[in-house]
């Protein structure tokens, strides 16, 4: 796979108090190679991948009312450099079924080569049990994961020349990757079976704790400067979560309390997760799903019809502004304020609902 990618940001002439120039882009060369041997009761996968990612940055600002900023802030600031973030893994992992128990073991090497030369090695298990006369599967994982920070904005957010805006209470220290351990338990129970053992209903419920040493926090710029987003590290964190999900033929109810959620990639046979900031507090939700298969319509060429429908709630992300809701409504105007909940802390809870047919 190959990409290439670049974004701007442009301030107009009557910019106050500042003016914002940024022009980023990177082009990215990924592979992968994989194989799968399955024999017997054994599926054995081991491959290697490599990420490289040539990162260029392009950053200027030009302040148009100094009355707005601390004495000695430079009236104008230019940033600009490239560099390559070269990444490489191999892994292994071997999967064993034993009658009733499924047994799953590997390893994954990672190397990571931006700002700093880090490698770690990720060791991951999982182990289910199925107990055929209460037709329940109890599971338990462990997963060690490293998780390289993002690019956007790194090479600005750790140079030197970025101290000068604040020359007199400024620390710089390179983002690590992110390292931390996995661990996930829970159980899937057939509560009832119809016809040639179709499911008619399964739960199926789960606690996830994630504990890691390391990690990575997205933070602004300046409150000025919202636009310019860059990252800096936390010591430790402890998400967790909890799930519950409900299956039926047609229809599927989740309910979980999970951390703020960011991205999932899925990588070499394994997930890399990116999650949300564990000191932001939690998001709980509720969704649903539903099929339903109308058969053959008397329509000329169409074979099948099917309809579905859905709905997520969300509680809420929680949100930091320092500013109070005249603030909100001076700078961002009244449709954003609507959405804020200041004596919660929280962006207000939505409801997406969608439908569609075939």
């Amino acid at each position: 796979m190959v990409r290439d990618n670049a974004n701007d940001f442009t301030s107009n002439p009557q910019s106050i108090p500042i003016q914002v120039f940024q022009h980023n882009g990177f082009r990215e060369g990924y592979f992968k190679a994989s194989i799968t041997i399955d024999h017997g009761r054994q599926e054995a996968t081991a491959g290697a991948e490599s990420d490289n990612t040539f990162l260029n940055e392009n950053f200027r600002y030009l302040i148009t009312d100094p009355t707005q900023f601390d004495g000695g802030t430079p009236p104008a600031f230019t940033f600009a450099e490239n560099r390559p973030d070269l990444e490489q893994s191999v892994y292994v992992q071997d999967q064993l079924r034993l009658r009733d128990w499924t047994l799953s073991a590997g390893i994954r090497w990672d190397h990571y080569q931006l700002l700093l030369n880090r490698q770690a090695v990720s060791p991951r298990l999982s182990v289910a049990r199925y107990f055929q006369t209460a037709n329940l599967v109890m599971h338990f994982s462990y997963d060690r994961v490293f998780q390289t920070p993002s690019f956007e904005n790194i090479l600005l957010s750790n140079s030197s020349a970025i101290q000068s805006l604040a020359p007199n209470n400024f620390l710089r220290l390179p983002v690590e990757p992110s390292q931390g351990d996995y661990f996930e338990a829970g159980l899937t129970k057939v509560l009832r079976k119809g016809e040639a053992g179709r499911q008619l209903l399964s739960p199926r419920g789960g606690q996830l704790r994630r504990r890691r040493p390391d990690r990575e926090h997205h933070n602004q710029l300046s409150h000025r400067l919202p636009q310019v987003d860059h990252l800096r590290r936390r010591r430790q964190a402890r998400p967790g979560g909890l799930e519950a999900l409900l299956g039926l033929p047609e229809l599927l109810l989740h309910r979980g309390q999970r951390v703020v959620s960011g991205g999932r990639r899925a990588v070499s046979g394994r997930e890399r997760q990116c999650c949300g900031n564990a000191d932001h507090g939690a998001l709980s939700g509720l969704a649903g799903s539903a099929k339903h298969d109308a058969g053959t319509p008397s329509l000329p060429g169409c074979a099948a019809l099917w309809l579905a429908g859905g709905a997520q709630y969300d509680s809420g992300l929680p949100f930091e502004f320092d500013g109070d809701p005249s603030t909100v409504l001076d700078e961002y105007g009244q449709a954003v304020l609507n959405r804020i909940n200041f004596s919660r802390g929280r962006i207000r809870p939505s409801l997406l609902v969608n439908a569609s047919a075939a």
